[in-house]
C-alpha cells in the first residue's frame, strides 16, 4: 500500500470516530433533556427538580404523623447520581410518603440520565439517606 492510501485512511477512521462520538454525545444530551423535561412535568410537584423552582410545599407523612419536605433533585443526585440501578429501583419502588411511580423504560431512563447529570456538579453527599 502506498503511504498516501494509508495517510487517506487513517484520518477517515479519525473522521469516523469523531462523528461516532460526537453522535453519542449528542444522543446523551437529548436523553438528559428528555429527563429534565419529564422530570419537571412528573416530580416538581413533591421535589425541586431545578435550583431556581421555589421548594414545593412539604408533603404528609402518616407513618411519622408530620409533614417532611421531599428531597431535591441536587440532594439526590449527590446521594444516588452514581448508582443508576439503584436510582431506578428508588423511583419505581419508592419509600413512603412517595407514590410509587409507573414510567415508560425509556422515561425512566431519560429522568435517570438527569440526576447523573445533576451528580457531576452536585457538592458531596450529606451523611443522612434520602427519606
Amino acid at each position: 500500500m502506498k503511504a498516501g492510501t494509508v495517510k487517506v485512511r487513517r484520518t477517515t477512521s479519525v473522521i469516523a470516530a469523531a462523528l461516532a462520538f460526537w453522535a453519542a454525545a449528542a444522543a446523551a444530551d437529548n436523553l438528559v433533556v428528555q429527563g429534565k423535561l419529564r422530570a419537571i412535568e412528573s416530580c416538581s410537584a413533591c421535589h425541586q427538580v431545578m435550583a431556581a423552582q421555589p421548594r414545593p410545599a412539604p408533603v404528609f407523612d402518616p407513618d411519622e404523623n408530620r409533614s417532611i419536605q421531599a428531597p431535591t433533585f441536587r440532594r439526590i443526585a449527590s446521594e444516588y447520581g452514581q448508582q443508576p440501578r439503584l436510582l431506578r429501583k428508588l423511583i419505581t419502588n419508592p419509600r413512603h410518603p412517595m407514590r410509587e411511580q409507573q414510567f415508560l423504560a425509556d422515561d425512566l431512563r431519560s429522568i435517570v440520565a438527569f440526576i447523573q447529570s445533576l451528580a457531576q456538579n452536585a457538592p458531596n453527599a450529606s451523611q443522612r439517606p434520602v427519606r
